[in-house]
């Protein structure tokens, strides 16, 4: 517990970061802990500073411990890019904020890390081709043909795409965010790519095509500003190409096509086995290939409809949710070798330790101090004796 401290150093800055990451308005806060609405708007200006009683309510309320208003892990050199949301148009701003937060702690989780651990570094290609202006299906098709040569994965179903990212120097971080019109966003941070994924009432398929579509952002939209999204007409273009470049780097136009052997629903359910991509978006691309016809894929989109298939389909209970592994590798990877303490960890990084758990897919407890056990000599002993008669 705190005691009175009238030399409190509180970081402004930290109140609004805490309460614009756990979701909250100023009005909202101010309901919930018993403080007006312009005293915390000053506390966030530093135009006034908050009591330990106050602080209590703050760290009981929103989960923190008192460090983290009271030290800044922000490194004044950091370059944060345009971050790109996955349904940007009807994202609200409150939600937007709150994984920017998200991202922005994934980014001190990786420094930290870097410090002891040697990440993959970002590997992708040069693409002299490519035009921000003139970026057509055939364009895209091409840069997506030459990334999966780059990678050297040949042109078939991808097993994990998750891994595959990972693997290339992308982090993936996840989180549980309670708006269904966000899935996935992506930033990059100092030239590392960092993906957010809502891990909470999504499919495997949706997924994979939401980090299909980051990926398409950072090849193709690199050079995009944030003044650009803010350009309705602009925005509405590198979605729609970020979309073309997820069909064709996930369901390579050759392959796929020659797999494509009937205009039926079941035949849809065994290609989704395969490739791991939802029924809907593999009607789309047979549609953008010219496989199907404007007629045939209309009915099959009431074959749908009718079998009420639009939000949830088959397979979707079956095919597996990829899990990032990249962070909480390396986490282990430094406690087992005894470079740092799961209490050091913590403390370093000074974000809310559930908030670091969940951003590195680790178990909620897996910080926590355990009491090691050994078994008694003489039991093993006892073990041996009765293995050799």
């Amino acid at each position: 517990m705190l005691r009175e401290n009238k030399n409190l150093k509180i970081i402004p800055e930290k109140l609004k970061e805490a309460r614009l990451a756990r979701g909250y308005t100023v009005t909202a806060l101010a309901e919930k802990i018993g403080i007006s609405k312009q005293t915390i708007s000053k506390y966030e200006l530093g135009q006034s500073s908050p009591s330990s009683e106050t602080m209590i309510k703050y760290c009981n309320f929103l989960n923190f411990d008192i460090n983290f208003f009271m030290f800044n892990n922000e490194d004044s050199s950091n370059n944060y890019g345009t971050i790109f949301f996955r349904s940007l148009k009807s994202a609200e701003s409150q939600v937007r904020e709150e994984i920017k937060i998200r991202i922005k702690w994934t980014n001190y989780i990786y420094q930290y890390i870097n410090e002891f651990i040697e990440f993959p570094k970002l590997n992708l290609p040069d693409f002299e081709e490519k035009s921000l202006e003139n970026l057509d299906l055939y364009k895209i098709e091409d840069i997506a043909d030459k990334l999966r040569e780059y990678w050297n994965i040949g042109k078939g179903p991808i097993n994990n795409l998750s891994i595959l990212l990972e693997q290339n120097g992308i982090i993936l971080c996840n989180s549980n965010i309670n708006n269904v019109k966000v899935d996935a966003c992506s930033e990059v941070i100092n030239n590392t790519a960092i993906f957010f994924i809502r891990t909470n009432a999504i499919s495997a398929c949706r997924l994979r095509f939401d980090l299909a579509h980051e990926l398409g952002h950072l090849i193709l939209h690199s050079e995009i500003t944030k003044e650009e999204l803010e350009n309705k007409e602009i925005l509405d273009r590198i979605e729609k190409e970020a979309n073309m470049f997820a069909s064709a780097f996930l369901l390579p136009r050759e392959e796929f096509s020659n797999e494509v052997l009937a205009l039926s629903l079941d035949h849809f359910v065994n290609l989704k086995s395969r490739w791991k991509v939802s029924i809907a978006a593999m009607i789309y691309r047979c549609k953008e290939l010219g496989i199907f016809s404007d007629s045939q894929v209309l009915y099959l989109r009431k074959q749908i409809s009718l079998k009420k298939w639009r939000t949830i389909e088959p397979l979707d209970d079956v095919i597996a949710i990829e899990k990032p592994k990249l962070l909480s590798n390396a986490i282990k990877l430094i406690i087992i070798n005894n470079l740092q303490t799961k209490d050091q960890i913590n403390k370093s990084i000074n974000i809310p330790k559930q908030d670091l758990l969940v951003l590195s897919n680790l178990p909620l407890d897996y910080l926590d101090e355990k009491i090691d056990l050994k078994i008694k000599q003489n039991i093993l002993n006892f073990n041996d004796f009765k293995n050799e008669t």
